[in-house]
């Protein structure tokens, strides 16, 4: 990217620009999904039918993110887990993979990130 960003948060019209996507999945950059949020804020009805995973099947590299946890009243993503791996119809394999997009793309030091992978 021109800017050289590893992560891009919500990037929610992205399914529209499969060139684009295909330019994320070549340098690795990792998109950050906030699907509960996604429902609560009006932009997909049904989690079965958001865009992301249409990305996922191109080999896009997602994470799984709660948005505006103070505004929804939860501060974790379990919720969200639980939901796409029902909508999304995902085994676990696919939800490690998705955890390990979280730590892998962020913004944590390298010690950091080798302790969350450990556990």
């Amino acid at each position: 990217m021109i800017l050289g960003s590893k992560r891009i948060s919500h990037g929610f019209q992205l399914f529209n620009y499969p060139t684009l996507i295909q330019k994320l999945i070549e340098q690795n950059v990792c998109l950050e999904v906030c699907p509960i949020s996604n429902m609560m804020l009006g932009y997909i009805n049904d989690l079965r039918h958001h865009p992301v995973r249409y990305m996922i099947s191109k080999g896009l590299q997602v994470s799984i993110n709660s948005g505006h946890p103070g505004i929804f009243g939860y501060n974790d993503v379990a919720f969200d887990y639980l939901a796409v791996f029902l909508a999304w119809d995902l085994n676990l394999r696919d939800l490690k993979k998705i955890s390990l997009n979280g730590i892998l793309h962020s913004s944590c030091d390298p010690e950091t990130k080798k302790k969350l992978k450990e556990e």
